[in-house]
């Protein structure tokens, strides 16, 4: 897990494209709160590398929208939080 400052100002809004809508993550929700133990101003960020080109939408990103997962027409619907505040709406 990579660790860096608490200071939620010093991250951007990361944005992802999803076909033809943007979803945005802000760094309230991929910047985890202090771990107890922990020494200094160091939260974890939770937004990892790898090496494929695949893309795992994890908490950060479901914490800000609803999904649904249909199941019986194997697809993911994703709707926009009715508090989830962006500029691309």
């Amino acid at each position: 897990m990579l660790y860096a400052t608490c200071d939620i100002t010093a991250y951007p809004s990361i944005y992802l494209r999803i076909q033809d809508f943007w979803f945005e993550i802000k760094p309230e929700t991929y910047v985890l709160p202090k771990p107890r133990g922990i020494v200094g101003d160091f939260c974890p960020i939770a937004i990892a590398s790898s090496n494929s080109n695949d893309v795992i939408l994890g908490r950060p990103f479901m914490e800000n929208y609803y999904m649904i997962f249909d199941i019986d027409s194997d697809e993911i619907g994703i709707a926009h939080h009715s508090l989830m505040q962006s500029k691309f709406y």
